[in-house]
């Protein structure tokens, strides 16, 4: 820009030197529009070299120079078809007013380096547009004030900065609004909302199984599924409302409703029209991709004022959905809140829980039915921390496994599970080994690394390969993971059992107990509970007895209670036993005292 001005600085310097020696008698010149006298032959030869277009006129308009980029940019073929014509008839968008407001700028100035940069749209006479940057600056022409206009064609810079734009505001897969566009879009529509403009909702839409198909199939079928997704949105929702990409497999809706009280109704309908849009399976290069939608939804004002606390808030939602069963919608309430705030809380202290040997494994033993035998044991992690005190499992582990410092919880409850039961082999009486049962998170499973993890724990302790058994959870198989798949292979290869925890608490699809190298199935207590007085959860209970036999799976029953449980799971073939009626969780020390460590038949049995 700066070079720029020192070039129209000269023009206009040499301009006025010029235009001193030109004939007092100028009417021919004008006339024709010729420059002519000593020193304006040098002038033109300088405008017509510039390579910005330039041209000379009067006040009223008439050209009395164009140099040939004028010519060029306005597609003509001489400057000379310029000169002594009126500039009007080159533009179709340039009028008597335009003229006048020019000369105004310029010519009424004092001094003759006034000048006006501008930037507009140009349209030539034979129709054609552009964007142009446009400067007007005032020249002597003898002794008589002209106007000096310096063009040029700013289309490719105005192409570049759009990009540019784009680049900022909009997503490269999807071409969406991204992250940064979305919340200003979320700036603006509390700024709106706040001067009356109607309620709105955010939705937050959190793809299901996405990262499974990405990791399996390739970026550029998932990048074609997030195109997919995301013009189902825009199908789904009205064209006022913003859909827009935040990032990953997750996409925003910011729905706006004029009446707030319609917003409610309008939400959830408009919930369940994006959660029914994704039953249908996508169409990718020839293939069919399944994903499904889970979405969390915070109403403004109700759910917080700002952009942050909003999305937040509909973050909150959706992972409730996740938690749950997916392929859902969820709004926000403040219980929700509490259990966020309640989370923040375990998770600063359960960070130094490991350091302050605040944890502690127990064993339950789980015990042969028809010998009464204890062949197995569980380990259950506890926490007693010194502020919160007993921090229940169920409120702990969710916080760890959503924040990954299940981990290193859980790597330590191996290295300790596996180091009590070498300890209590020692002390075994009869021959035959003990195992024990550790569950482990997806977390763990996802990291490559986790077989060679856990062969590394067993070279440590000491135990056996065969005396390690790791339970799984349907929630971790289903996702069908890449390195968990590796994982479950590897291990299985290893000779460490596999274990299917809860079983027909979850999806309970058959086809997990043959497409895994699965070892044991456990049954969940939900199963044992009434068999003593329904058929019919006996019926159940016997037909998954007899279904894991005869795929070779051993099938453990867990919350026993009673003898008559015990008796009734044993007759039908239930192979192993776990529950209170044999032992509550103890400490690992206090195992060899309890009935079962050495052989004992359980004198019901048959």
């Amino acid at each position: 820009m700066l070079g720029y001005a020192l070039i129209l600085i000269a023009i206009v310097m040499a301009g006025a030197a010029a235009w001193q020696f030109l004939p007092r008698d100028r009417s021919a010149a004008r006339r024709s529009g010729e420059v002519t006298g000593p020193g304006a032959a040098d002038y033109a030869s300088m405008l017509n070299a510039l390579g910005d277009a330039i041209y000379l006129r009067e006040e009223g308009g008439r050209v009395l120079h164009a140099n040939p980029a004028c010519a060029q940019l306005l597609g003509l073929q001489d400057p000379a078809e310029m000169r002594g014509q009126n500039i009007l008839e080159f533009f179709r968008d340039v009028s008597e007013a335009t003229l006048s407001k020019e000369n105004e700028l310029v010519l009424s100035a004092r001094t003759n380096m006034a000048q006006v940069l501008q930037e507009c749209s140009v349209t030539r006479r034979d129709g054609r547009s552009f964007p142009a940057e446009k400067r007007v600056s005032r020249c002597r022409y003898g002794d008589t004030a002209a106007v000096l206009v310096q063009m040029r064609d700013v289309s490719e810079r105005k192409q570049y900065e759009e990009l540019m734009v784009q680049h900022v505001t909009v997503d490269e897969v999807t071409r969406l609004p991204n992250r940064r566009l979305m919340m200003d879009r979320l700036r603006q529509a509390i700024i709106l909302g706040k001067r009356g403009g109607g309620n709105f909702a955010v939705m937050l839409i959190d793809l299901d199984h996405f990262k499974r198909i990405n990791d399996s199939r390739g970026h550029t079928l998932g990048d074609a599924l997030l195109s997919g997704a995301a013009q189902r949105l825009r199908e789904t929702v009205r064209e006022a409302d913003t859909v827009a990409r935040f990032g990953g497999d997750e996409f925003v809706v910011i729905l706006t409703e004029p009446d707030p009280s319609a917003a409610p109704l309008r939400v959830e309908y408009a919930a369940q029209r994006v959660v029914q849009a994704f039953q249908e399976p996508f169409l990718v290069d020839g293939l069919q991709a399944v994903v499904t939608a889970s979405v969390g939804i915070a109403l403004w004002p109700a759910d917080g004022d700002d952009p942050d606390t909003l999305m937040r808030n509909a973050d909150t939602a959706m992972y409730e959905v996740k938690k749950s069963s997916r392929n859902s919608f969820c709004l926000f309430n403040r219980e929700m809140n509490q259990r966020v705030q309640d989370s923040l809380r375990i998770d600063a202290h359960l960070r130094q829980a490991l350091e302050r040997k605040e944890m502690r494994v127990l064993f339950q033993p789980i015990v042969e039915a028809s010998t009464g035998r204890m062949m197995k044991v569980e380990a259950l992690l506890r926490w007693q921390s010194a502020e919160l005190g007993n921090v229940p499992p169920d409120q702990f582990i969710p916080v760890a496994e959503e924040t990954g410092q299940i981990v290193a919880i859980g790597l330590w409850v191996l290295e300790e599970s596996c180091r009590r039961v070498r300890e209590l082999q020692a002390v075994r009486e009869d021959s035959v080994p003990l195992t024990v049962s550790v569950n482990v998170s997806a977390r763990q499973l996802q990291d490559e690394r986790f077989a060679s993890i856990v062969s590394d724990v067993l070279r440590i302790t000491g135990l056996p390969a065969n005396q390690l058994e790791l339970e799984l959870t349907e929630r971790i198989i289903i996702d069908d993971d890449r390195a968990v798949l590796a994982n479950i292979t590897a291990l299985h290869e290893m000779g460490i059992s596999l274990s299917l925890d809860d079983f027909g608490t979850g999806y309970s699809s058959l086809s997990y107990l043959t497409r895994f190298p699965l070892n044991t199935v456990k049954l969940d207590r939900a199963f044992v509970r009434d068999i003593e007085f329904n058929m019919q959860s006996l019926h159940l209970a016997t037909a998954i007895i007899a279904m894991c036999r005869s795929l070779g799976l051993a099938l453990v029953a867990e919350g026993i209670e009673t003898q008559p449980q015990a008796e009734l799971l044993g007759n039908h073939g239930c192979r192993y036993l776990q529950g209170y009626h044999f032992s509550r969780p103890v400490n690992p020390a206090d195992i060899p005292q309890i009935a079962g460590f050495q052989p004992r038949r359980l004198a019901s049995v048959a």
